[in-house]
């Protein structure tokens, strides 16, 4: 009796590849083109990469502070009572956002048109 078939090898293999697969897309970061992009109420503010490291804030919002650092962005410091905003951290992915909803403000990360989504 066997332990393991060729039909076992071969869903394990494709396993590792699409694990493989999946972090080296994850990671793909500033080198895939990835940017971010500042709306404010429904308006895009500001629009960068995710490259070069720097920390800026905004005009006419002196109270909120962002960073870029790593292939990743993050608001750092806010006015808001809760500071969810802060807490969320970096972020660098294509699809994730970080929203400071009490000045109706968020930030997203946009891809350069490849993988959005791995199902």
């Amino acid at each position: 009796m066997k332990w393991v078939s060729k039909r076992d090898l071969t869903a394990i293999a494709a396993l590792l590849l699409a694990a493989l697969l999946l972090l080296w897309m994850r990671n793909g970061g500033a080198e895939s083109g990835a940017r971010f992009e500042i709306v404010v109420e429904g308006k895009i503010v500001l629009s960068g990469g995710l490259t070069p490291e720097r920390e800026f804030i905004l005009d006419g919002w002196p109270d909120m502070a962002f960073a870029v650092q790593g292939g990743r962005v993050a608001i750092t410091r806010s006015d808001c009572p809760d500071k969810t905003c802060v807490r969320t951290g970096f972020i660098g992915i294509p699809g994730q956002i970080s929203a400071c909803l009490p000045n109706g403000l968020l930030i997203r990360i946009i891809g350069d048109g490849g993988v959005d989504a791995v199902i």
